[in-house]
């Protein structure tokens, strides 16, 4: 600043100014032309004041002046008006320069409760969760168990249900597929297992679903659960019975190859009892010589047919025994159980006519009659095998036909 520079003294205390400022260097006030009076600059160049020194008093009033913060501020101490102790610089700056807002009064916050999902102010009756588990087997039911206690205020517990009633799912249809072909006896203790299952959905959730009426609750129908439950019974139903029918063809398949080799087997055993049937009489018709070669090797031919013939026949007999591992119906296990019987006693009777032969191949010293009594023993005791053998295959045959 020169000499020939007017300055702005403040208005508020009084302090010199360029004329370009906007607000005071002394007290921040703000600056305006219509307040400021303009003087010509008396005194030296203006000097920085020394930090910490004390404010010199006022020509006038003897009050000190205001701290210069501004370093630039110079001049000297010029007798100036008496003034006012004014704000503080920082408050005299937001008064006029912030804007004057209304007064809003605040607000009140609103409460906003979190709102309900859908459904979840209703929730299955336990009674009708345990009448379709007796009905339509737990599996539905279990299903219904797990979601429920989601609609109970137990979310906790539904993944836990659930993992039980898919356990439980595996195990009882494993059971039902095992059993299906049995009687009805045997299946029929899966439902024991529906009922038990059915009281304990309805124990644990009792005492929760009257809570839950008393908290306003509603009841949750049951016409779509029903519906679904009625839908997975009859397809676990049908594809149950698909199930049983595959498997009491491949079991019927397997009872025919064994009774076809078993039939084949006897066939054989017939056909060597047969060919024996003619050396006998041959050696009826013939004279053979007591103890001659050509006697002997007739009656190894007749032994060695009738040992075949044994051994075949029980052969068949052991082959159709086979059919007991099967699963198959209690009356075809009884009709088996005859062939079996029968085929075992045609066995001992041809084990009999061997005796009979051997009494000609090694007679000693006995008579022709003692021998010939001997082998009519022998030969009644191989027709009352005979006989009984032929009664078992009727009695098979007749039940046989009582159950086809």
């Amino acid at each position: 600043m020169n000499a020939n520079q007017a300055s702005i003294h403040c208005p508020q205390c009084g302090a010199p100014n360029e004329p370009d400022n906007q607000f005071c260097n002394g007290c921040g006030a703000r600056l305006s032309g219509a307040d400021a009076a303009k003087a010509p600059v008396q005194g030296s160049p203006k000097r920085p004041q020394p930090t910490g020194s004390q404010p010199s008093p006022h020509p006038s009033t003897g009050l000190p002046l205001p701290q210069k913060s501004n370093p630039a501020y110079t001049g000297a101490a010029t007798p100036q008006p008496a003034v006012q102790p004014s704000p503080s610089p920082q408050r005299a700056s937001s008064a006029e320069t912030a804007p004057t807002q209304p007064h809003v009064p605040p607000q009140p916050v609103p409460v906003v409760s979190p709102k309900p999902s859908s459904g979840s102010n209703e929730a299955w009756n336990p009674t009708a969760i345990a009448w379709i588990s007796f009905f339509f087997s737990f599996i539905p039911a279990g299903v219904m168990c797990a979601l429920n206690y989601e609609r109970l205020g137990h979310p906790e517990r539904k993944w836990k249900c659930l993992l039980g009633v898919m356990v439980g799912a595996v195990i009882y249809i494993w059971l039902m597929s095992q059993l299906v072909l049995l009687p009805w006896r045997a299946t029929s203790g899966l439902s024991f297992i529906n009922l038990l299952v059915s009281l304990t959905f309805h124990s644990r959730q009792k005492e929760m679903f009257e809570r839950h009426l008393q908290n306003g609750g509603k009841k949750a129908p049951v016409g779509v659960p029903v519906a679904l439950s009625l839908l997975w019974m009859l397809v676990f139903a049908g594809g149950l019975g698909g199930w049983a029918h595959m498997a009491e063809t491949r079991t019927q398949a397997q009872v025919d190859k064994i009774a076809q080799a078993s039939d084949s087997l006897a066939n054989q055993s017939t056909q060597r009892a047969q060919q024996f049937d003619r050396l006998e009489q041959q050696l009826a018709s013939q004279n053979f010589t007591l103890g001659s070669q050509k006697l002997n090797q007739h009656i190894q031919k007749q032994i060695k047919l009738l040992d075949e013939g044994a051994a075949l026949m029980r052969q068949a007999a052991g082959k159709l025994q086979e059919v007991d591992g099967l699963n198959i119906t209690p009356e075809f296990k009884k009709f088996a159980g005859l062939i079996v019987q029968s085929r075992r006693k045609h066995a001992e009777a041809m084990d009999v006519l061997r005796e009979r032969a051997q009494v000609l191949l090694k007679p000693g010293t006995q008579s022709v009659e003692a021998l010939d009594k001997k082998r009519a023993q022998l030969d009644q005791r191989a027709q009352s095998l005979f006989n009984e053998a032929d009664a078992l295959q009727k009695q098979a045959d007749q039940a046989l036909k009582e159950n086809s």
